[in-house]
């Protein structure tokens, strides 16, 4: 897909040239400076989120596996949709997007720290590549989620919902990125260990805006979170935790629950969550995104949606 400037960027370029256009002679060459100036400040801000969130991730990985994964969370292999083929213990192995890029995954695999094939036939050289499973996003798709998803408009005095919020990734860049806007973060996970993992890394960078609930977000707190959101994430929250039956009541509950004007956050899109267990969706209306050129297939995956 190539990519297509959106009306905002249009409106601001044709602004901006009518304000050039106005001014003559020295003028110009002070504007050009001023927008030079405002250009670097942002990116060197940019660079120093990035920077903060690459310590944030060094941390992090010294309280879990490469996997990711926590010994009181329990994955549930899809049996329908595209990865029920493809997806088992037996075939899979999972690893964490947003601690380990594929340069970490091609090292760790070296180290012997992370399979990354199996065998077909055993004992045998036949052997395949396991397929990658990851339950966080990596920090390109995550960094374009608040820097061109989310604007801060819509962000203002808001609450934001992060519902399964795993390692708090997507905390901590709702903090960095607008953590002067949104008036409310809060994660909602089930496993304690995760919470755990939140709770000291919120505490290790000083985070004052993050608020990390264990529980279900089926519960009745959960329920009380779900109604008060403004903004929901819901990075495939189901998928690989709850057997189809679970999947349909939890969505039709996520339906009833989430406040009208909303805005939802989903990897994948509603309709491709909701297909695969026969379910479709009737109740959120959905935002056309503009994605980077080159984007990152997790990028790509990324919806916005407005809840009717």
């Amino acid at each position: 897909m190539s990519y297509q400037p959106s009306q905002t960027v249009d409106d601001a370029y044709c602004k901006i040239e009518e304000i050039y256009e106005s001014v003559k002679g020295c003028e110009r060459t002070e504007l050009k400076k001023l927008l030079d100036v405002m250009i670097q400040t942002e990116e060197a801000a940019d660079e120093k989120m990035v920077e903060t969130v690459e310590q944030i991730r060094e941390y992090v990985k010294t309280q879990l596996p490469p996997s990711g994964e926590t010994s009181d969370e329990k994955i549930t292999f899809p049996t329908v949709g595209e990865f029920a083929e493809e997806a088992s213990a037996d075939t899979s192995a999972h690893v964490d997007f947003f601690l380990y890029d594929d340069d970490d995954v091609d090292e760790l695999a070296e180290q012997g720290l992370l399979a990354t094939h199996y065998c077909t036939v055993c004992k045998s050289r036949k052997i395949k590549p396991l397929h990658m499973h990851s339950h966080s996003l990596p920090m390109e798709t995550m960094r374009y989620i608040f820097r061109e998803v989310l604007t801060p408009a819509e962000l203002k005095g808001k609450m934001l919902l992060d519902v399964g919020s795993r390692t708090g990734a997507m905390l901590y860049f709702a903090s960095l990125y607008h953590g002067g806007s949104l008036a409310n973060i809060t994660g909602i996970e089930l496993s304690k260990a995760f919470c755990e993992v939140q709770k000291s890394t919120v505490r290790q960078f000083g985070f004052k805006d993050i608020t990390i609930v264990q529980g279900d977000v089926f519960s009745d707190e959960g329920l009380r979170l779900l109604a008060s959101a403004d903004v929901l994430v819901f990075n495939n929250v189901f998928e690989f935790f709850a057997d189809i039956q679970a999947q349909r009541k939890a969505w039709r509950t996520v339906s009833e629950t989430v406040k009208s004007g909303a805005i939802l956050i989903t990897v994948p899109s509603l309709e491709a969550a909701l297909v695969k267990i026969k379910m479709k969706n009737t109740w959120a209306k959905e935002t056309p995104l503009h994605y980077p050129h080159g984007a990152a297939e997790a990028t790509m995956q990324v919806h916005k949606y407005v809840k009717n």
